[in-house]
């Protein structure tokens, strides 16, 4: 039976589709339907608040850097390159704000990552990540793995930490995969505020296209 959204939620959707216009600067997040149909639409701010509050402790946690970097390597884990694509985006973004470096770990190296089996993914990440600049993402997606494999249990508060980002993006993405909701690497965007400085996006990208061209 197909759901029909009441007026409310329909005007709901598109009001949650202009707010994301503003917040990153352009880009938008495809209101997730079956997240209404699922959870109906108080469950569904709840969710969006829990969502909020959990990528607020990762960032307060992390840095904000890491946190991005986090939330799109836990979303490739399940299948999202959305989720996946654009939340690395931010985290490359911020880096290179910060530091004014290039970060490994971009939208373009994640693809290549998606037609790996888990295991070498890691093994990929964990060699992209091994200048010491890196080592904290690098150790946290390692056990954030673990996590994830059940191969270890949660022990610390950072495990904890890990693992509700692992909870609260796996069912986004799991709605994000029913909508065929779908990006290629070089369209991704920041889910972020970083996303509102274009200024800084114009450097990055004339900075991505010197290295790029400096390896041909």
């Amino acid at each position: 039976m197909t759901h029909r959204f009441t007026l409310p939620e329909r005007m709901t959707m598109w009001l949650l589709y202009r707010v994301s216009i503003v917040m990153y600067g352009g880009g938008s997040v495809p209101v997730l339907q079956e997240g209404f149909k699922t959870l109906g639409f108080r469950g569904y701010f709840r969710f969006l608040k829990v969502a909020a509050k959990i990528t607020t402790e990762l960032q307060n946690e992390f840095g904000g850097e890491i946190a991005q970097h986090l939330i799109g390597i836990a979303a490739m884990w399940i299948g999202c390159s959305f989720c996946g694509y654009n939340h690395v985006m931010s985290g490359a973004l911020i880096y290179f704000r910060d530091s004014g470096d290039l970060h490994p770990l971009t939208p373009s190296t994640m693809a290549l990552m998606f037609d790996m089996r888990d295991e070498e993914a890691l093994a990929h990440m964990q060699g992209l990540l091994a200048d010491p600049r890196h080592e904290r993402l690098r150790l946290l997606v390692t056990r954030m793995y673990s996590l994830y494999m059940g191969t270890a249990q949660a022990e610390t508060a950072d495990d904890h930490l890990l693992m509700s980002c692992l909870w609260v993006w796996r069912w986004t993405t799991e709605c994000s995969i029913i909508e065929g909701v779908e990006i290629k690497p070089e369209d991704a965007w920041a889910i972020h505020e970083v996303g509102r400085d274009k200024a800084l996006i114009k450097r990055y990208k004339r900075a991505v296209a010197a290295r790029n061209k400096a390896r041909d």
